[in-house]
């Protein structure tokens, strides 16, 4: 089994920590020293040794969701290149109700105190919008749309975040669209398989950051924290899903 330690301040802040086991006790201990905050957010991940690198995910899903992405999001320049990029000899059809380009939005925040359970809001970040040149599947019947898991936004998972029924829905389509785009891009490569897996799995991870901005995008008010926790929760498991289908292709 594997043990890994989680130690946070309220601002998501990560503190040196590790676990000791005991008889019939785990517990995590840290310097008390290292506290900067009121209060901190420790816990442990136990799995097996296998699933290590899932626990790691885990980690990091936790310290996004205490604090709430308020950086590291891709400015509104850096997706406009990453369009370009994606989109360079491309006429696409972005398929039906998708929202191109990017809208920007004031960073106006709420102060708030260290309990992470209150409401909370964050910088409004750009969203990542479909690219211009992605090619929405079932408009085409030539050549174009194949493979056709690169031309359908998120394929057999859902398109949109399933929110509670009264909160907004924070948009994968963006996210989806450049990841197939980047896909087709690399699989067109004459370049070997390890190459391609290792140029997708960089891929996965950008696409696992598009997805995390697209929920404080959509949720970035205080009243929407719990969605917006609930949101980066699905971020991490879009990107084990994605990160398992390339650990097995094949480069096509």
């Amino acid at each position: 089994m594997t043990f890994t330690p989680a130690v946070f301040d309220t601002n998501g802040v990560e503190l040196p920590s590790e676990v000791k086991i005991a008889s019939a006790e785990i517990a995590v201990e840290y310097p008390e020293a290292a506290v900067t905050a009121d209060e901190v957010v420790a816990t442990i991940f136990i799995g097996p040794t296998a699933e290590a690198e899932g626990q790691l995910e885990a980690k990091e899903a936790l310290q996004w969701m205490l604090s709430a992405g308020e950086s590291g999001y891709f400015t509104e320049d850096e997706l406009v290149a990453e369009d370009e990029e994606l989109s360079a000899g491309e006429v696409g059809d972005p398929g039906p109700g998708a929202e191109t380009g990017l809208t920007i939005t004031d960073n106006t925040k709420a102060t708030i105190g260290p309990d992470i359970n209150a409401a909370k809001a964050i910088p409004r970040p750009s969203k990542v919008g479909v690219p211009k040149g992605y090619v929405y599947c079932t408009k085409y019947t030539t050549s174009r749309c194949k493979p056709k898991a690169l031309h359908d936004y998120c394929t057999w998972s859902p398109d949109r975040f399933l929110s509670l029924p009264k909160a907004p829905k924070a948009d994968f389509r963006g996210p989806c669209a450049r990841h197939d785009m980047s896909i087709d891009k690399i699989r067109k490569k004459n370049i070997s398989l390890s190459s391609k897996r290792s140029q997708r799995k960089t891929t996965d991870t950008t696409f696992k950051k598009h997805i995390r901005q697209n929920c404080s995008y959509a949720y970035y008010q205080g009243k929407w924290t719990v969605e917006r926790n609930r949101c980066y929760g699905a971020a991490s498991t879009y990107y084990g899903i994605v990160q398992l289908k390339t650990r097995v292709w094949n480069g096509k």
